[in-house]
C-alpha cells in the first residue's frame, strides 16, 4: 500500500490561546478519493492548507510520498501537488485555453515558451474536463461550474501526483455536482490522489473511498471507508446533532438527514 501522507503529531495554531489541531496523526493511501467533512469552522481548510505547506504546524512532520514535505523546493513540490482554492477572483481577461496553460509555469524556467510538449498536455486537458468548445472563450463569460472545470483543468496541467480541492462542489447544481465528482474518480483510476473539502455529504458518500470528519472542536472523531465513520455518534460528536442513516435505494450509498440539534 503506498501512502501519499503521512502526519506525525501534527499540532497547528493561528493563535497561541488557541489550537485547531493537537497531535493530530493519520495516512491517506495513494489513489484513494478522500473527503474532508465537519461544520463550519471544524478546520477543512486549514487542513487543506497544511498539506500544501501554505500553512506550516507549529508542531510535528508530514512526509508526502514518503519524504519530509519540508525537503521539496517550491517547484518540485508544485509538481506533485495542485490545490483548488475555495475562492478564485479572476485578476485579468483570459481565454480558457490561457487559463489551463498557467498550469505548466512549475515545467517551465522564467520566459520560456511553450513547447510541443506542452500544447499536447493543455490539449489534453481541455479534453478531459470537456471543455473544447469553450476553449477560446473569456473566463469572465464562463458560469460557476465552467469556470470551476477550468481552473481544475490548470491544475491538471501541473502533472501533480495529488489534487487538493477546496470545496469544489460549492455553487454547483446537483447534476453538475455529479459530473464533476464522475471526471475526478476518472483521474483518480489514472492514478492521482485526490483529497477534497465538502459540506455535501449525501453526494461525496458515493465517491469517496474514505472520509475525514472533523468536529467543531477540531478533532479528528474517524477516518475510514463512508459506510464505518459515518455512524450516529461519530455525527452527534462532530454536528452536536442527531441524524438519520440510511442508504440510497439506487447506489446503496449512504444517506445521512439531521433530526434534532443539541443545544
Amino acid at each position: 500500500m503506498n501512502i501519499a501522507y503521512e502526519l506525525n503529531d501534527i499540532s497547528f495554531s493561528y493563535y497561541k490561546s488557541q489550537s485547531l489541531f493537537v497531535d493530530l496523526s493519520l495516512k491517506i493511501k495513494s489513489n484513494t478519493l478522500t473527503a474532508v467533512i465537519g461544520p463550519n469552522g471544524s478546520g477543512k481548510s486549514t487542513f487543506l492548507r497544511i498539506l500544501c505547506r501554505l500553512l506550516k504546524p507549529t508542531k510535528g512532520e508530514i512526509k508526502l510520498l514518503g519524504t519530509s514535505i519540508e525537503e521539496y523546493n517550491r517547484r518540485d513540490l508544485a509538481k506533485k501537488i495542485a490545490i483548488l482554492p475555495q475562492t478564485i477572483s479572476p485578476l485579468f481577461s483570459l481565454s480558457v485555453e490561457d487559463v489551463i496553460a498557467l498550469g505548466r509555469f512549475p515545467h517551465k524556467m522564467p520566459l520560456s515558451n511553450l513547447n510541443l510538449r506542452d500544447r499536447k498536455i493543455i490539449n489534453d486537458c481541455v479534453n478531459k474536463m470537456g471543455l473544447t468548445a469553450l476553449k477560446g472563450r473569456r473566463i469572465e463569460a464562463l458560469s460557476a461550474g465552467e469556470f470551476k472545470k477550468t481552473v481544475i483543468a490548470s491544475i491538471l496541467a501541473q502533472e501533480p501526483e495529488i489534487l487538493l480541492l477546496d470545496e469544489p462542489l460549492s455553487g454547483l447544481d446537483t447534476p453538475f455536482q455529479l459530473e464533476l465528482l464522475t471526471l475526478l474518480q476518472e483521474l483518480k483510476s489514472s492514478g492521482l490522489t485526490i483529497i477534497l473539502t465538502t459540506h455535501e455529504i449525501n453526494v461525496i458518500t458515493r465517491f469517496a473511498d474514505e472520509v475525514l470528519l472533523f468536529s467543531n472542536s477540531h478533532s479528528l472523531i474517524g477516518y475510514g471507508p463512508p459506510n464505518v465513520v459515518l455512524n450516529q455518534d461519530n455525527l452527534l460528536s462532530a454536528y452536536n446533532c442527531k441524524f438519520w442513516i440510511g442508504n440510497h435505494p439506487l447506489t446503496n450509498s449512504i444517506l445521512v438527514e439531521p433530526l434534532i440539534y443539541e443545544k
